[in-house]
C-alpha cells in the first residue's frame, strides 16, 4: 500500500533541451499554479549542460516567457522557481546516478515518489535505466517509481523490440507510461 502524503520528485532527463522549456515547465507550472500538483515537490533537471540551480530557473523562466500560453504573476513564480532545481552529469556514467541518488534522497528525507522523465533520444533510455537501476534508485519500497518514454521508439521493428526489452530489464510494464511525441 502506497502513501499518500509523501513528497514527490520529478527527475527531467535532458532538462536543458527545447521540449523542457518549451512544454514540460510551462505544463508542470501550470498545474502547480491550479494547485493540481503534489504538496510537497521538487523538480530536478539532469543534464550535460552545466548550470547552477538559479542558471536553470532563469533558463525556464524565459522558456515560461516565451512559450506559457496562459498568464501568471511574479509570485506564482517566486513560490514555484525554488522547487526546481538543476544536476549536471553523464548519463553514462554511474558516479552521476549516484550524486542524483544522494540528492534526491536529502529532500525527500524518507519516503517519496519519483517521476523520471526521459526528455532525451530513445537510444539513451538502456544507460539511463542501466543506472538509475543499480544505484537503486527504480525500488518501489517507499513510494512509486514511474518513467515516461517518448515515441518513436526505436528505428524499426527489431531495434524497437531491443529498446523495449531493455526497459523492461529495469522496469515493471505498470511502471512505463509512454507518449507519442509530434512537434
Amino acid at each position: 500500500l502506497m502513501k499518500k502524503h509523501i513528497p514527490t520528485s520529478i527527475i527531467i532527463f535532458g532538462a536543458s533541451g527545447d521540449l523542457t522549456g518549451r512544454k514540460l515547465i510551462p505544463s508542470l507550472f501550470n498545474l502547480f499554479r491550479k494547485h493540481k500538483s503534489p504538496k510537497e515537490f521538487q523538480i530536478v533537471g539532469f543534464g550535460g549542460t552545466r548550470f547552477t540551480n538559479d542558471q536553470f530557473r532563469k533558463h525556464l523562466r524565459e522558456g515560461l516567457d516565451q512559450f506559457a500560453n496562459y498568464e501568471f504573476t511574479e509570485k506564482e513564480w517566486s513560490r514555484f522557481a525554488p522547487c526546481l532545481k538543476y544536476l549536471q552529469g553523464k548519463y553514462d556514467r554511474q558516479d552521476d546516478f549516484e550524486q542524483l541518488r544522494v540528492t534526491l534522497a536529502s529532500y525527500e528525507r524518507g519516503d517519496a515518489n519519483r517521476l523520471y522523465y526521459m526528455s532525451i533520444p530513445p537510444s539513451l533510455f538502456p544507460a539511463i535505466l542501466t543506472n538509475l537501476d543499480s544505484t537503486g534508485q527504480l525500488q518501489e519500497d517507499g513510494g512509486w517509481r514511474r518513467a515516461v518514454v517518448e515515441k518513436p521508439f526505436g528505428t524499426d521493428l527489431e531495434a524497437a523490440r531491443k529498446l523495449i526489452q531493455q526497459v523492461h530489464s529495469a522496469l515493471n510494464e505498470n511502471q512505463i507510461y509512454r507518449i507519442d511525441h509530434y512537434l
